[in-house]
């Protein structure tokens, strides 16, 4: 099939609905449902929600499979449509069983009462007026925020830490090693190397992620999405790392007042009457223990090579030295 040019076709670019929001991130499983579900109960910030193509499209841009202009209309765009359908009730996620559910809102009839409206311009006005922030999440977002704060420059980050050792015991216990290409429930795209098929963050290291065994693959995966965090997050302008809130699972859950304290001066809203009634339900604070990392480190380092013992004891020094530091 043929193809015709539009040199010089340019998108269109419009007012956005969703020009300000609160992106939650971080790697996977280091407790971003449960910041989440604590920032969606700050007065003026929205439920949560997951989009896809945020999370995604941003590493085609890497990788050169995407352009950026392409990928700015694109994401600009889908944000949109969710942050639209939020504020007149459509397409809200009511299965209770799901972590996203608006049951488990700090205020779900207030949620569900705008899909029995029939005004949807009245709900938008609403949401205009009240300068209310649609709240997103997302993985690995740090690993391409340059591509994500260039597209969304007033967006306000909050990213979470956790422990390395954590990390890789959370992924063994989900399968992280060995699910992508393997197991059709891992949605995110893949890609094929001569090695095999690796999920994104491993395309750079295929080689060395194609002949490990799981844990070792875990541990090369982490370590390499934490290096590829702190090269992009050290290449960000001064401004734009004003507009990232590093927060530590470690000290939030045993602590997490003086981090509210902190969320509330970064996002400029103040907490809702229901606020602790969310801080109860996601068990905070509770006890935290350095010994039980230390403990989780051993047990990951058990089956893995002399070079992938090194390269844990590398990231959770790279956490401790410079990541926690950081989030002070």
């Amino acid at each position: 099939m043929s193809v015709k040019r539009y040199d010089g076709l340019k998108f269109y670019t419009r007012r956005n609905y969703a020009d300000e929001l609160v992106l939650i991130d971080g790697i996977s499983r280091s407790g971003k449902f449960m910041l989440s579900h604590v920032a969606a109960a700050f007065k003026g910030i929205e439920f949560i929600q997951y989009p896809f193509l945020l999370e995604n499209l941003p590493y085609l841009v890497r990788f050169g499979k995407l352009d950026f202009e392409t990928c700015r209309i694109i994401l600009q765009t889908d944000v949109d449509y969710a942050a639209y359908n939020m504020m007149i009730g459509r397409s809200l996620n009511t299965r209770r069983a799901d972590i996203t559910s608006v049951h488990n809102s700090v205020d779900p009839e207030r949620l569900l009462s705008r899909a029995a409206r029939e005004d949807e311009s009245a709900l938008v006005e609403e949401f205009l007026k009240n300068k209310r922030l649609p709240l997103f999440f997302c993985h690995e977002g740090m690993c391409n925020m340059r591509t994500i704060l260039g597209i969304f420059p007033k967006a306000k980050v909050i990213h979470i830490l956790r422990d390395p050792a954590a990390l890789v015991m959370s992924w063994h216990k989900k399968g992280y090693g060995k699910r992508w290409g393997n197991d059709p429930k891992v949605i995110p795209f893949a890609f094929d190397t001569p090695y095999g098929t690796v999920p994104w963050f491993a395309v750079d290291i295929a080689k060395d992620y194609a002949r490990a065994d799981e844990m070792e693959r875990i541990v090369l995966s982490i370590g390499r999405i934490m290096a590829m965090a702190r090269e992009e997050f050290e290449a960000l302008a001064p401004e734009q790392k004003k507009q990232i809130l590093l927060v530590s699972f470690e000290r939030f859950t045993a602590d997490p007042e003086p981090d509210l304290k902190r969320i509330e001066a970064f996002t400029r809203k103040t907490r809702h009457p229901g606020m602790q009634a969310i801080l109860d339900r996601e068990r905070l604070p509770r006890p935290h223990s350095e010994a039980r990392n230390d403990a989780l480190a051993e047990e990951a380092k058990a089956p893995l090579s002399a070079a992938g013992r090194g390269l844990l004891d590398a990231c959770r020094r790279d956490y401790k030295d410079y990541w926690l530091g950081l989030a002070s």
